[in-house]
């Protein structure tokens, strides 16, 4: 279990204004020998604002998912929201699992990805896999 810290954080929860949110990490530590310990991350750029109540910073995100995958790996988002993560992963050629209960949220997400998809990294030589939607099975 990891928490970001966001000082200057607006949202409001049941016990007040929130600071800090949790990020849980399910499986091995990829980078355990290869680097020291994970160091805080404090957030202190203000996020995209894209129609979500609470944006996460794209920087952040990438960080993340560079310190807890490596290249090939594929992230789970249980909760997208916006799809910071997604682009991230695009942006890092990761592969990348969201869900995303609101449909409203999973548009802007799916829309926010597929930008990500069309403005490559020009500093990363190899172009990641194009994003498809997989069917629910149901």
């Amino acid at each position: 279990m990891g928490i970001m810290y966001q000082p200057a954080a607006t949202g409001l929860s049941q016990w007040g204004r929130c600071t800090s949110q949790p990020i849980l990490f399910y499986g091995r530590d990829p980078k355990v020998g290869l680097t020291s310990q994970p160091k805080h991350i404090v957030t202190t750029k203000p996020s995209e604002k894209n129609g979500h109540p609470c944006p996460k910073p794209l920087y952040v995100m990438e960080w993340l998912v560079t310190r807890a995958s490596v290249e090939g790996e594929t992230i789970l988002d249980p909760f997208m929201g916006s799809g910071t993560t997604l682009v991230a992963c695009q942006k890092l050629g990761r592969k990348g699992i969201g869900i995303e209960l609101d449909e409203s949220y999973f548009d802007i997400a799916c829309r926010r990805v597929d930008e990500a998809t069309r403005q490559p990294d020009m500093f990363v030589s190899d172009k990641p896999a194009e994003p498809t939607q997989e069917g629910l099975g149901i």
